[in-house]
């Protein structure tokens, strides 16, 4: 598209005036016009298939901007058409509305390549705002195998890491695998039918009572299979990520299934021991001593607008909640990130994640 316009002055391939001040079409409008009409398709097909990268919000204002974009585009290929200059600025807001999307290797494993912890938080917070049916297969693999692998070189292991997580992913084109951390892997399925998650679960079942082989390594992985129906079991999203990180100390192969009441229960009898067997390193118990150091300073308005996000909010969503407009919000924000010398609001969801995974959420609470 460039070409011809760029050249258009020389050889009026794309319009030109006659003899007259006649606006005249060149042989090449028509191929702009056919471009810009798929590059808005394109869009669609990518927002659509790339739908869980997406908050709701993101989701619905991209929705919005690519439909309510093509009426102006119709209008001036019918009545204005030698106007450009609407789909020039069309063609921007689509780019600066796609920079605001998470960037897609941010949202993945390196080890495993599939979707990462925090990409599961985004999609779990979804699933508890719509409250549509949903079942959450939770593939846990054994402790002692995950974190000490028997003394097997952490390449190899990594390796079979990858061919599980890959063998997850491809059991339905329909559902993302994601790679939740320190062995635990979570497949939601958004359906209704109780049969297909039964199927799906007893095919994880029967894959894992298998060997997982690389070069000279060959390893049957104990595993946990627990299934979480979204809303029945009525669990809220920190519970729900409580029995993800529950840890599976299971030493002989083999599979075991278990319930989420009983994953609670046993979180509920022994919460020190499930926080002892988590063997947090002592260079993460100094980094988050510093961030509550540095949350300490904050000012009484500076932690209300913190609060708001270690609950999940947006800063709009602060603004609505606590009445103040969004420019003091980011204002807040700007020396919210000086004092905890952080860079982003993904950086600070990715802080309080680790305080949950450490069981010291409170310690932010009550800050």
């Amino acid at each position: 598209m460039v070409l011809p316009l760029a050249l258009n002055g020389i050889f009026r391939w794309v319009f030109y005036y006659d003899d007259y001040g006649v606006y005249t079409h060149g042989p090449m409008m028509y191929t702009v016009y056919g471009v810009s009409i798929f590059y808005m398709v394109f869009c669609f097909i990518v927002v659509l298939m790339n739908r869980n990268l997406l908050t709701g919000r993101q989701w619905r204002a991209m929705i919005g901007l690519l439909f309510t974009s093509l009426v102006p585009i119709l209008v001036q290929m019918i009545f204005i058409p030698h106007q450009l200059i609407e789909m020039f600025f069309q063609s921007i807001g689509f780019y600066m509305l796609m920079t605001t999307v998470d960037n897609f290797d941010d949202l993945r494993n390196p080890v495993t390549k599939v979707y990462n912890r925090y990409a599961f938080i985004k999609v779990l917070s979804r699933l508890s705002a719509a409250g549509a049916p949903a079942r959450l297969i939770v593939v846990k693999l054994s402790k002692s195998q995950y974190f000490k692998a028997e003394g097997y070189e952490n390449l190899r292991i990594n390796a079979l890491l990858h061919f599980a997580a890959d063998w997850l992913d491809s059991l339905d084109p329909r559902i993302n695998v994601y790679d939740c951390a320190r062995g635990s892997f979570v497949l939601p399925v958004i359906t209704g039918d109780a049969m297909f998650t039964a199927d799906l679960r007893s095919k994880i079942a029967e894959r894992f009572k298998e060997k997982w082989t690389y070069s000279e390594l060959s390893l049957t992985f104990p595993v946990q299979l627990c299934t979480i129906t979204i809303p029945q079991d009525e669990l809220t999203p920190e519970e729900i990520l409580e029995i993800i990180d529950m840890p599976f100390a299971e030493r002989e192969p083999g599979v075991t299934f278990t319930t989420p009441s009983e994953v609670m229960a046993s979180i509920a009898e022994s919460p020190e021991s499930a926080a002892d067997t988590m063997d947090i390193p002592q260079e993460l118990t100094d980094t988050l001593d510093a961030f509550l150091a540095g949350a300490a300073t904050l000012t009484p308005a500076e932690k209300n607008v913190f609060q708001c996000y270690t609950r999940g909010m947006t800063p709009s969503q602060i603004s609505e909640e606590i009445f103040i407009s969004v420019n003091t919000v980011k204002k807040h924000t700007k020396n919210i990130y000086r004092k905890l010398e952080i860079n982003s609001r993904n950086e600070l969801i990715m802080y309080v994640d680790l305080f949950r995974r450490c069981r010291r959420i409170d310690d932010l609470e009550n800050i």
